[in-house]
């Protein structure tokens, strides 16, 4: 046995070799590192596939390591950065989160490219001497890992959220002064390399997200075949859930035009404009085509929607807004039980990974109810529809209540007498939308300028033109500053755009800033025209002010100014 000297002194030895230990690395509870792993679940959210946001450890200063920031696939995808760099961006003021995550998505590119090899920065070597199968890196194959991590890491990083673009290169200069690297490092890519490949990647990345932009505005200007050129590109370069998802919407709102108005009583939660659809009453579309062509076409744009949400699924099995759109095109299609079981399996899913199954989830699953004759499990599914404040819920609910009023009188007449029908909708919308708000659109300015101004001053520096199947879309863009111009030049018309970019410090007329909340933004201007969502974000169009505001989770993320003159 211990004696009662020796005990206290073995103990008191114990805790100070585990106090040594800990101290190696930053607790989960510190600051720094809730800041790296928030910026670790974002990017990896942005990125959209179903990869779990790594393991990360965050060495805390002086723990002798000689990491820097470094990927390691074994025995579990872990990232590994010293508590340093998180000092060092400290010194981008305002911009210090940015900074971090130049270097978080880096790290987190090599698990989304699926590089095997264990990399990353160290104060001694450059890269890590991983290896797999006893194989090490060469030179070339580490430039090349290290221009995809830049690429994708700052695309990811700029889709989370962050100005990753404008910081990564001068980010990367201060990590070699601040760490003392030399110029130089054997079998690592230079300091010149690192950050040429750094500057090469923000060229050809801000060509595509100019592109997004573009298309994102041209879906919500409802110029649909030419916004599908724009992800058609995208699809090409970036093949994520999201753009999957945005060309599949994008066909079934060009199927929607082929059915006749008395086909869709309903709103889909696809649709953004689709009172408005309703409204117009024994509108048809289609021109000369036949009854036959147009249900051919339809059929076929339809199928392609299926095929994109399907493959944007595949990708993240919890993509929510995927199962929602397949079970739209479902209903279209007449197959409400299998609408139905769609997003009863989506409901389940959302369940076990707990997220929210939302108010269009809902919506979708209520319609397809009422067309299969499941009227009471419908009204629960409207009532939870409207209180999770869906888009398209009240009226879609006031539609339900009044077919289930008189089912014999008001539904099957409605069936041969579209009037009746468009005469409810008239009078509803007049009775319960709210109005917006008059507003001027000379008012609304982005760096000092209102848009008329800004089509007429503007010399744009870049230009693009994107293809598909013998269609164009050309591109004239210039940035300046904390904004973007943009003239999109279409078969009949120019769009003009004026955009903030995600450092704008400015307000628009009514003093909405960055990151205000969304009810902010509806007291000063009052409801929105419509609301449409897209990658990620809810777009509020203010048609009167020529004004789109982008709303992510229920905050203001940027807005843009636009113009359309016809040729």
């Amino acid at each position: 046995m211990l004696s009662s000297v020796l005990r206290p002194f073995l103990v008191l030895l114990a805790c100070c070799w585990a106090v040594s230990v800990l101290a190696e690395t930053l607790p989960s509870t510190h600051y720094k590192y809730v800041a790296i792993r928030d910026i670790c679940q974002k990017i990896t959210e942005a990125h959209g596939r179903q990869i779990k946001t790594p393991h990360l450890v965050v060495y805390s200063v002086d723990n002798g390591k000689q990491v820097i920031a470094q990927f390691k696939n074994t025995p579990i995808p872990t990232i590994y950065i010293d508590e340093k760099i998180y000092d060092l961006s400290r010194r981008f003021g305002k911009d210090s989160l940015d900074a971090l995550a130049c270097i978080v998505g880096h790290e987190l590119a090599h698990l989304f490219e699926k590089h095997s090899f264990s990399i990353g920065m160290t104060g001694m070597m450059g890269l890590v001497d991983a290896n797999t199968g006893g194989k090490a890196l060469s030179k070339q194959d580490k430039v090349s890992l290290e221009s995809q991590a830049d690429y994708y890491g700052l695309f990811y990083g700029y889709l989370a959220g962050y100005k990753t673009f404008q910081l990564l290169p001068q980010m990367l200069d201060l990590i070699y002064k601040e760490y003392k690297l030399p110029e130089s490092l054997d079998g690592y890519p230079s300091k010149k390399e690192r950050i040429a490949t750094a500057t090469t990647a923000i060229t050809e990345l801000s060509q595509i997200t100019t592109v997004l932009n573009v298309g994102e505005i041209l879906y919500l200007q409802k110029q649909y075949d030419d916004a599908a050129i724009a992800f058609e590109y995208l699809l090409q370069k970036f093949p994520s859930r999201d753009i999957y998802n945005n060309l599949a919407t994008i066909r079934i709102n060009q199927a929607s035009k082929l059915f006749n108005n008395e086909e869709l009583y309903f709103a889909y939660p696809y649709e953004f404009d689709a009172v408005a659809r309703l409204r117009a009453g024994t509108e048809r579309s289609g021109g000369g085509n036949t009854e036959q062509a147009k249900l051919q076409r339809r059929r076929e744009l339809l199928k392609e929607a299926k095929q994109h949400l399907k493959r944007a699924i595949l990708l993240d099995a919890n993509y929510l807004t995927a199962y929602i759109n397949l079970a739209c095109i479902y209903a279209l299609e007449g197959n409400y039980e299998l609408a139905i079981g769609t997003m009863n399996e989506a409901e389940t899913l959302c369940h076990e990974q707990n997220i929210t199954f939302s108010g269009n989830a809902y919506l979708i699953r209520a319609i397809a109810r009422v067309r299969s004759n499941q009227w009471e499990q419908a009204e629960k599914d409207f009532e939870q529809a409207v209180s999770k404040k869906a888009t398209l819920a009240k009226y879609n609910y006031e539609l339900y209540k009044q077919m289930k009023s008189s089912w014999t009188d008001k539904m099957m007449n409605w069936v041969t007498d579209w009037k009746g029908l468009t005469d409810w909708v008239q009078s509803w919308t007049e009775n319960n939308q709210e109005k917006t708000m008059h507003i001027n659109p000379n008012l609304e300015k982005i760096c000092q300028q209102n848009i008329t101004e800004s089509s007429q001053k503007t010399v744009f520096d870049q230009e693009m033109t994107v293809n598909d199947n013998n269609k164009t879309v050309k591109i004239s863009s210039q940035k300046e500053g904390s904004c973007e111009k943009l003239k999109i030049k279409l078969f009949d018309k120019d769009l003009f755009l004026l955009m903030t970019a995600p450092n704008y410090v400015g307000n628009t007329a009514r003093g909405i800033v960055l990151n205000d909340n969304v009810e902010k933004l509806t007291q000063q201007y009052g409801q929105p025209s419509y609301i449409v969502g897209c990658n990620g974000a809810d777009f509020y169009f203010y048609e009167q002010a020529n004004l789109i505001m982008r709303v992510a989770q229920r905050k203001v993320k940027g807005w843009v100014l636009y113009k359309i003159k016809y040729r």
